[in-house]
């Protein structure tokens, strides 16, 4: 009898490990294919975003998100960073760019506490994203910069930081 419970065991654990270890692979190659959209994005340089004035900011941040996004809802912290440093940089611009309705997004933003203003819907095909959150610096003239994708853990969000602080002449 034991050796029958540890016969079963031993196959849930071994089903249970290629289950970790296929969704491991196919979560590596879908940040991957989104790396590399992004990286496609950045070379056009060209975020087509119609109607906003690029031209009115030194710097402008376009943050993509979902309402139902986990990993938006989690990078919350770090958005009211950059919240805070617009506020100390009326030459930064931040904008976020939703596939659901304004209010519906302007909703999600007070619930998370994030302050920022300027509020689109878009379809994320639209934008080339192929995942949120996906972050891009645009200077003056529309061209992008830089580009974040996905979760940032603190090393990628230093670096971010460092990137605007950079972009807004070395003061953050």
């Amino acid at each position: 009898m034991t050796t029958r419970l540890l016969e079963k065991l031993s196959y849930v654990s071994l089903i249970i490990a290629a289950l970790v270890v296929s969704g491991s692979a196919v979560y590596d190659r879908a940040i991957v294919r989104s790396e590399g959209r992004a990286e496609r994005l950045n070379q056009t340089k060209r975020l087509g975003l119609e109607g906003v004035n690029w031209a009115a900011y030194k710097e402008t941040i376009v943050l993509t998100l979902n309402t139902g996004c986990h990993w938006c809802s989690a990078s919350a912290p770090f958005y009211r960073e950059l919240t805070a440093i617009k506020n100390a940089h009326p030459d930064l611009q931040l904008i976020a760019v939703f596939p659901q309705s304004v209010d519906e997004a302007n909703r999600y933003l007070r619930a998370k506490d994030i302050g920022i203003r300027t509020v689109l819907s878009r379809p994320s095909e639209e934008l080339f994203v192929s995942g949120t959150p996906t972050l891009f610096a645009v200077g003056s003239d529309g061209l992008i910069k830089e580009t974040w994708v996905g979760y940032l853990d603190d090393n990628r969000k230093n670096e971010a930081l460092a990137k605007v602080a950079s972009l807004l002449g070395g003061k953050v």
